[in-house]
């Protein structure tokens, strides 16, 4: 017994309830997050009591808080979208693009989340479909691609940037034909960043015109509109990079890519390796040392600034579709797309229409099975209310 060394490493969860006292400051929208995540599958949430009819066993499950910044959740969610991107991969190349910006923009961005992720959003849709459009590069009229926003790196700072997915292609003006990128990149990225860089300083420009936004002002006497500038000018000097990662061999690939991308939130608990003493060491990958492994060791306060910089305004749509992806036209858009390419279009798993369904396609388990004599005779035997429903009773 003295040999094993089997420990579990705490979540992240764990972590803010164990060192969440060391906070001297968090918003509403923070403390939110914080209680769900250290709340997610604990007596606190309630849960359930479950019997097999046949050997008696019991289990306790306790229910989980759907947070979308919580690592314990999201699973069945991401599975499901996974799903229904898998029914509408077009026969086609797919790449993968990552639009960013200068880091002088990170102050605008941590004053004015919303108002700066929607506009990143904005602006990276407008250099698609301007560059695509554009005789030189594609000379096409209609394409469709998602964008997912991600606000970190692997070390968990503050980097807000844009992955778009999108197939390598687009229709004619009539919608008659469909006419292919090269098979090795979409367009070339140096057009792309030219043109992201005056998007961006444009849209930004327009809209501070219309609703000044809070602007990080050098003194006293200095304006928000003379802050702008003088960001717009250091900004415009950089080289505006957008990074283009090798096509995807495949559709397939895309679906096993966007499982890793989509609706994870800074860091997973796997990479927590451990918590004490006042300090979180986790994993991460190096991208500047070819992605070698290597540990962070932060403060725990440290730690939890880096995870409360990346909660999401309230609503906020992180994951989004445009042109023939979009929502509206999408069924559509595909069918036409498979005949305009002479393409049968395979079979894809169907999306599970409830949760149990979808637990049981994801893992492969049978929830009615008895751990301890593997009958299918689980159920519920009773039910466990959260501790201040009860009190409330």
């Amino acid at each position: 017994m003295g040999n094993d060394k089997s420990v579990i490493a705490p979540g992240v969860g764990d972590i803010f309830s164990t060192y969440k006292h060391l906070l001297p400051y968090a918003t509403d929208r923070e403390w939110k997050v914080i209680n769900a995540i250290t709340a997610c599958r604990t007596e606190k949430l309630g849960g359930n009591i479950r019997r097999c009819e046949h050997c008696r066993h019991t289990e306790i499950n306790y229910f989980s808080c759907r947070d979308r910044h919580c690592p314990q959740c999201g699973a069945l969610q991401k599975e499901a979208w996974v799903l229904k991107r898998n029914q509408e991969l077009l026969p086609v190349s797919y790449f993968h693009l990552v639009f960013t910006v200068p880091h002088e923009f990170l102050p605008l961005f941590r004053l004015n989340r919303k108002f700066c992720y929607s506009l990143l959003f904005d602006a990276v849709a407008k250099t698609i479909k301007v560059a695509a459009g554009n005789p030189d590069n594609l000379g096409v009229d209609a394409i469709g691609f998602f964008l997912i926003l991600h606000t970190w790196d692997q070390k968990l700072n503050y980097h807000p940037h844009i992955h778009c997915v999108i197939p390598g292609g687009g229709l004619s003006a009539d919608k008659a034909r469909w006419i292919s990128s090269d098979k090795s990149f979409f367009i070339p990225v140096r057009r792309l960043s030219a043109v992201f860089r005056g998007v961006f300083c444009k849209l930004l420009e327009t809209r501070f015109a219309k609703e000044p936004f809070s602007m990080e002002v050098q003194n006293v006497h200095e304006t928000g509109r003379q802050a702008l500038q003088r960001l717009l000018v250091a900004a415009c000097k950089k080289n505006w990079v957008v990074y283009a990662k090798p096509p995807f061999n495949g559709p397939y690939w895309v679906v096993r890519y966007l499982s890793a991308y989509t609706h994870r939130i800074a860091i997973s608990n796997y990479r927590i390796v451990s918590a004490d003493n006042g300090f979180v060491v986790f994993s991460y990958k190096d991208r500047k040392d070819g992605c070698k492994p290597k540990q962070c060791r932060l403060p725990a306060l440290d730690f939890m600034r880096r995870f409360l910089q990346h909660v999401l305004p309230p609503g906020f749509v992180r994951i989004r579709h445009y042109g023939f992806l979009g929502n509206v036209c999408r069924r559509e858009s595909i069918k036409l797309i498979y005949a305009l390419l002479g393409a049968t279009k395979r079979d894809a798993d169907p999306v599970p229409t409830s949760a149990r369904e979808l637990y049981m396609l994801v893992t492969r388990k049978n929830p009615d099975i008895c751990s301890v004599c593997g009958e299918p005779a689980m159920v519920v035997f009773a039910s466990l209310p959260p501790p201040f429903a009860a009190r409330a009773g």
